[in-house]
């Protein structure tokens, strides 16, 4: 196994694996723990929006999810040292996130919003063509934010992130059984939520 973060000493690990193992996401951060702050800008730039958006479906607070964004970054770099590309790097980032938004609603009690304040939607639409688009959308945000935070999350990281169960799974310190249930259980609550749209 390779002792230096240099990419080249990774000689040890056959070719056909290496290019599986090592992907783009990976070599910026093994050059970020080499000292490179533009590979850190680069992935800064490529994971922000992602990750505000997932800690958002949890948060459904815009500014509290920038600011976990930032502190995940953070977290990441003050890794750079210990980093090991063993798994994806989009999972081992979105864990980082994960641990923080668990983190943040214990110090501060944060509870997701209200599933009836709709202060925050915007629709612009006619009103005589899109009253029952208007009623779905309604409809599809309330019933997303009556979901339990942990199928909420797993949702997330499945529809808005594309991720694979096991990655979802190793994410949320679950077993991928456990998110399939997950992510079952959320999608019988809002296909019943929804029936009468169908």
């Amino acid at each position: 196994m390779a002792q230096n973060s240099n990419i080249s000493a990774d000689k040890t690990i056959p070719q056909n694996q290496q290019e599986k193992q090592i992907d783009v996401d990976e070599r910026l951060m093994l050059e970020v723990a080499s000292g490179s702050e533009h590979a850190l800008r680069m992935l800064i730039e490529k994971w922000k929006n992602p990750l505000v958006n997932f800690v958002y479906s949890s948060t459904r607070d815009f500014q509290l999810a920038e600011d976990i964004a930032l502190t995940t970054f953070q977290k990441l770099y003050n890794a750079k040292a210990s980093y090991k590309p063993t798994a994806k790097f989009s999972t081992f980032l979105f864990r980082i996130a994960h641990n923080e938004t668990i983190n943040e609603f214990r110090k501060n009690q944060v509870r997701p919003a209200d599933p009836t304040d709709m202060s925050g939607m915007a629709i612009s639409a006619p009103e005589d063509s899109s009253k029952k688009c208007s009623d779905i959308t309604e409809a599809f945000e309330n019933a997303l934010e009556n979901l339990p935070q942990k199928q909420r999350m797993a949702m997330s990281l499945l529809v808005q992130e594309e991720l694979s169960y096991a990655e979802i799974a190793d994410i949320m310190g679950e077993t991928v059984q456990a998110v399939k249930t997950l992510i079952n259980r959320a999608r019988a609550y809002m296909r019943d939520a929804l029936k009468e749209y169908a």
